[in-house]
């Protein structure tokens, strides 16, 4: 929701003449939204912050090698400067990358469609095998279900990749061009 509500905020203040944009969002108030998700950031991501940071200091107080967690609150914390390394800052942070997944997820999502379109070939087998995979796994689509999906698994990495032969796009401009 975080994601969404960024993009409806600009727009809409977008939307506004630049002379009465500050009344508009003394009014309107359309940060109290995204201040409200910055809120729950921390008030959710607090305590693990705080027991990782926590943990990190008394490892290296002890002289003992602090056990990194491998996920990408970690990696960030990792990457911030000494006195970046609060609640706040590292929540912030972990919101701001939920904008660029979203918008990545989809677009590799959305080019896989574009490649399978591109190559009807491919439909049949990994349907075959999706329905396959489902059945014997009593209707249910979880991680081992789609790790046991190894042909979708391989057409989506090679079009992620951009390795997949090139697409036609020479009929839809001729036809575009012809009428």
């Amino acid at each position: 929701m975080f994601t969404r509500d960024i993009a409806l905020s600009a727009h809409q203040l977008a939307s506004i003449p630049k002379l009465i944009r500050p009344l508009y969002a003394w009014i309107f108030n359309p940060v109290k939204l995204i201040n409200s998700h910055r809120k729950n950031a921390r008030t959710l991501l607090g305590p693990v912050i705080q027991r990782r940071l926590e943990e990190e200091r008394l490892a290296q107080e002890n002289g003992a090698v602090y056990e990194k967690p491998k996920d990408m609150l970690q990696w960030l914390t990792d990457l911030v400067e000494p006195q970046h390394k609060t609640v706040e800052y590292l929540a912030e942070l972990q919101l701001l990358v939920t904008i660029a997944s979203i918008h990545t997820t989809a677009l590799t999502f959305l080019n896989a469609i574009l490649d399978l379109a591109a190559h009807q070939e491919c439909i049949q087998p990994i349907r075959d095998e999706i329905e396959a995979v489902i059945s014997s796994n009593n209707g249910v689509i979880d991680r081992a279900a789609l790790r046991k999906m190894r042909k979708t698994d391989s057409f989506f990495k090679e079009s992620a990749r951009g390795t997949l032969p090139p697409r036609k796009y020479t009929t839809f401009f001729s036809l575009r061009s012809s009428s």
